[in-house]
């Protein structure tokens, strides 16, 4: 493998050049795909000053960087060796900018990605974890992998509800994951189940896992949101509805992590990345209401406004006490929908393909460690 080295971020021709694999389509890589549109808007959006997104992009870029390593050192057959001292080069540019931004060691960057993007367990859930009567499993590496979803050509897959090695992967259908919990909406009422959807979590590395979960059952340990990772940070968790492989529902009702608005655009960006159809997804609030399709809902709801009473901006200004000035968007002109929302759906004029997002954690453990190494 050549050695690659960046002393900035690469435009998308001298990254593609430089990961290029003769006889190799560049296509069957979706996340290599994914990086080489990352690059081309954040190019786009330097050239227009627009901070915020360029921001936002710089942590994608990471996040989508550090998914292809690890999916590398899993030899999966799409990341192929000779990509891999590019992507690591851009992995190693993109950290060094995010380390001026926010301020911080690199060491610290996946920490400060973590703070602005993840949820950590509510006190009711950590009261529910801590109590020996209501005390959940907590699951190991290797139980993790057999309850990971994997994706392909746009569809999940999924060992089973009784998955043991070795795997034997099928299209996704959560009806057998189903388990009925009651939980309060946010009026106070008790809110519907959707009978048929599986409960899920998306760790900060864009993995997704799925099993039942089991609450005061006879003969089984209890099992929560939290079993994934030891109740420490995730990115979003909930419920999702699919058959035959095909995401058809998604809904934030957690009742250990309660995820916030941004944490299911972050799913649903994740779930783009891996080529899952948007218009498909029919996306529900925590009580069960419908809130439109996955791309309705991006496009129509995340506003500024709605994104800094989620709790969002205010995270990234908490950059501002490490030195590092964090400015409200204009809200009136053109950054009035957030940089989430105008990195999903960039100007018509734009070229190239529109993928999505991923993230996932280091299964099994409390505190997240990224790809920082070969």
């Amino acid at each position: 493998m050549k050695h690659v080295t960046y002393n900035a971020i690469p435009s998308v021709k001298q990254f593609q050049s430089d990961s290029s694999v003769t006889f190799a389509v560049r296509g069957e890589d979706k996340i290599l795909k994914h990086l080489d549109w990352l690059l081309e808007r954040y190019h786009l959006h330097s050239r227009k000053l627009n901070a915020d997104l360029r921001r936002i992009i710089l942590c994608e870029i990471f996040l989508g960087a550090n998914y292809w390593i690890k999916a590398y050192h899993e030899k999966k057959p799409a990341m192929k060796k000779e990509r891999y001292q590019a992507v690591l080069a851009l992995f190693g540019a993109a950290v060094r900018e995010l380390r001026t931004l926010l301020g911080c060691d690199e060491r610290m960057v996946a920490r400060h990605i973590e703070e602005i993007f993840g949820r950590e367990l509510m006190p009711e859930g950590a009261k529910t974890d801590a109590d020996a009567k209501t005390k959940p499993e907590y699951f190991t590496a290797m139980q993790l992998e057999l309850y990971r979803i994997r994706f392909r050509a746009g569809r999940a897959y999924h060992a089973g509800l009784d998955a043991t090695r070795p795997m034997h992967l099928a299209p996704l259908d959560t009806a057998p994951f189903f388990f009925e919990i009651k939980r309060k909406g946010t009026d106070g009422k008790q809110a519907p189940m959707n009978k048929g959807w599986g409960p899920f979590v998306m760790t900060m590395e864009r993995e997704f896992y799925m099993t039942k979960h089991w609450f005061d059952t006879p003969d089984h340990i209890n099992i929560f949101h939290s079993s994934y990772t030891h109740g420490g940070t995730i990115s979003a968790a909930g419920t999702m509805y699919a058959e035959h492989g095909i995401i058809k529902g998604i809904r934030p009702d957690s009742g250990h992590y309660k995820p916030l608005e941004h944490n299911i655009v972050s799913a649903l960006l994740a779930l783009q990345m891996f080529a899952v159809r948007m218009d498909e997804i029919e996306v529900q609030d925590y009580a069960g209401e419908r809130q439109g399709t996955a791309r309705e809902f991006v496009q129509s709801r995340l506003t500024w406004p709605q994104f800094q009473a989620a709790g969002h901006l205010q995270k990234m200004r908490k950059a501002g006490a490490l030195g590092v000035h964090v400015p409200a968007p204009d809200l009136d002109g053109p950054s009035g929908n957030t940089a989430l929302l105008a990195l999903m759906n960039p100007p018509a004029s734009a070229s190239g393909p529109r993928p999505g997002y991923s993230q996932t954690p280091n299964p099994g453990a409390s505190k997240r460690e990224y790809s920082q190494t070969p």
